[in-house]
């Protein structure tokens, strides 16, 4: 009889990007508010030509969102750690 082998090599399928309404879910914020966040940051970017702290982790391809996992809780951790707060349009840190 044929000894049938098994791969004992498990491959992880755990999505490393989330698309903007898993992230949204997660964080439990809309997905307003998470694009709020990242406006707000590219803003103050753009205006002072610098950002202080970690931005929110995303990439963009085409019209739509993803987000790192890895890097949302590194992005989470700074942000709480400063008590970062995102009013008007604006940044305060």
């Amino acid at each position: 009889m044929p000894i049938k082998e098994q791969s004992d090599i498990t491959i992880s399928m755990e999505k490393p990007l989330l698309s903007i309404e898993e992230a949204a879910n997660y964080l439990h914020l809309s997905e307003n508010e998470i694009k709020q966040i990242i406006h707000t940051e590219q803003i103050q970017l753009t205006t002072a030509g610098s950002f202080s702290g970690v931005m929110f982790p995303y990439i963009k391809v085409g019209e739509k969102f993803y987000i790192s996992k890895n890097e949302l809780m590194v992005w989470i951790n700074e942000t709480s750690r400063e008590r970062r707060e995102y009013a008007a349009g604006s940044v305060i840190q």
